[in-house]
């Protein structure tokens, strides 16, 4: 597996502390992206740039990573991530969509449960994505993705319906509908590391609680061998991932089964992508 990351930089840092040759600059000068392979010699200078500026932010704007598989990796994977990258406004918040706060964790909201059916605008569903997700991540799949989950053992309580604003009120989509949030959740494995950024390694935005993870991924996801979703198909991780800001919520992250996987992969979907997750062996009792 190859990990490439795209890191949008600060100039007027990167200027002073990356070798001028490594990345390129963007429009009028004040950002440069530096497109590299973990390990490889620009990687290593953004990462040595990173620990020499403490202030996190003057730095590092944004950052990306596309993992890559070989076919025998694909091929060995018993489950993967289901990831939208398609994401559309507004959040259902603002259109009238219900959200208990009395069962979010007081510390980094995350977990308040969604009372009632989605309401959103019709622009959300503009466009031919069949998986998009909004910016609360608010998840909604096309009907062909829901028949398509069916078809391979995915309960029918895993959806629910999306409800559009229209002239004179709402009315009940009929090409879409909701992913719900259901457990029973999957475990996430300790050996996936959650924070801010790649160099991170004060695990920032972690909740003492332990409900939210971190702000980001970082790692490859980890599941205990065993741990599978083979009976459901789909299910969302046991942890949440981001931060309470505004309409933004933490959210869990969607792993599939093998067989799901590869029914969307038929299916042509667009608005998503997919992620081999990891299996970490479990330790016998007398050793661990």
């Amino acid at each position: 597996m190859r990990e490439v990351y795209d890191f949008r930089l600060f100039e007027d840092a990167a200027r002073r502390l990356l070798p001028n040759h490594v990345g390129n600059v963007l429009g009028v000068g004040s950002a440069r992206r530096v497109v590299a392979e973990r390990g490889s010699p620009d990687y290593q200078a953004v990462e040595a740039a990173m620990r020499k500026e403490t202030r996190r932010r003057t730095l590092l704007a944004s950052w990306h990573v596309r993992r890559r598989y070989t076919a025998a990796e694909v091929a060995a994977a018993r489950c993967f991530l289901l990831l939208p990258w398609k994401v559309v406004e507004p959040a259902g918040e603002e259109c009238g969509t219900q959200y208990d706060a009395a069962t979010a964790c007081p510390t980094c909201g995350a977990g308040a449960a969604q009372r009632g059916d989605l309401f959103i605008r019709g622009r959300a569903l503009r466009g031919d994505a069949d998986i998009r997700q909004t910016i609360a991540n608010e998840v909604i799949l096309s009907s062909r993705v829901r028949d398509a989950l069916m078809a391979v053992g995915v309960r029918s309580s895993m959806f629910g319906a999306v409800f559009v604003r229209a002239r004179g009120g709402f009315s009940s989509s009929t090409t879409h509908v909701q992913l719900l949030d259901r457990p029973p959740y999957v475990p996430v494995d300790g050996a996936t590391r959650f924070g801010d950024h790649p160099f991170d390694e004060r695990n920032a935005g972690r909740c003492p609680a332990g409900d939210t993870a971190g702000l980001n991924v970082l790692s490859e996801v980890a599941l205990r061998t065993g741990q599978t979703v083979d009976e459901r198909g789909l299910a969302f991780t046991d942890v949440f991932c981001g931060r309470r800001a505004g309409l933004l919520r933490p959210s869990r992250h969607i792993v599939i089964s093998r067989p799901v996987y590869e029914a969307l992969v038929r299916l042509r979907i667009t608005g998503c992508s997919f992620e081999a997750v990891r299996d970490v062996p479990l330790i016998p009792s007398h050793l661990g």
